[in-house]
């Protein structure tokens, strides 16, 4: 059985910006995310960063960039790489106080994005996985 991983961002289950649990249940079953996550972690451009975890992110975004160079003329310290849908970013000087912010990535590249460190991205796989093998039917002999 496939799991699935969604990181939504700016609404709950309760309260203000409220959608129903069912209906997000139903969304989530008919969609491919747990694939996404496993192919993001496996794409890593860099991987000479996975020793500072906190400091690797990979921005999930919410569809292509129109212009995949958009991001090109910034000019500050951080590393990164576009690929697709998934920009990696290693904030090397930390993510406090840098200038590449979600509202700046959103706005240069003209689509939503939602960003996890590294140790969370392999953490939700590993979550995701450990939910796949459990569900998988188990083979019973007569």
């Amino acid at each position: 059985m496939t799991g699935f991983v969604a990181m939504l961002r700016g609404i709950n289950v309760g309260g203000r910006n409220m959608v129903k649990m069912d209906a997000l249940k139903a969304l989530h079953e008919s969609l491919g995310f747990a694939a996404e996550l496993r192919e993001a972690v496996k794409a890593n451009p860099l991987p000479q960063r996975l020793n500072e975890p906190n400091a690797y992110v990979i921005a999930f975004l919410s569809a292509e960039p129109a212009d995949p160079g958009a991001l090109d003329a910034y000019t500050g310290p951080e590393e990164m790489r576009l690929l697709g849908r998934e920009l990696y970013i290693y904030y090397g000087e930390g993510m406090g106080r840098s200038k590449l912010t979600n509202t700046l990535i959103e706005r240069k590249l003209g689509v939503r994005a939602t960003a996890r460190n590294w140790n969370t991205v392999t953490k939700l796989l590993e979550l995701c996985e450990a939910l796949e093998k459990s569900r998988k039917p188990k083979l019973v002999s007569s």
